[in-house]
């Protein structure tokens, strides 16, 4: 997914649709889903790092971060602990206990 490339971000996906910024966020914000472009790519990344953690136990926090396209530890963290009220880690122990 190109989500998942860290440089990723509004820019580029309005030079791949071939539309101007200013019409990519008028797309977003009155046309579709009411967020900002970037606001869509980073929801798609916490959206991609959530499955990796459920479907890759195996991998490091620091390891989901870069596969979902996170800058960093940190970023993931906290747009985790935003989306779902809990820690990449909390979130992994709630689905072993689930088993």
């Amino acid at each position: 997914m190109q989500t998942e490339n860290k440089d990723f971000n509004a820019r580029n996906l309005a030079e791949t649709i071939g539309v101007s910024m200013g019409r990519l966020t008028q797309l977003f914000r009155h046309q579709t889903i009411h967020r900002t472009p970037d606001a869509y790519i980073d929801n798609l990344r916490v959206l991609a790092a959530l499955r990796l953690l459920r479907e890759k136990p195996n991998y490091t926090i620091a390891v989901v971060a870069e596969e979902a396209g996170f800058t960093n530890v940190r970023t993931l963290q906290r747009r985790i602990q935003e989306a779902i009220g809990m820690s990449p880690v909390e979130y992994r122990l709630m689905l072993t206990r689930d088993l």
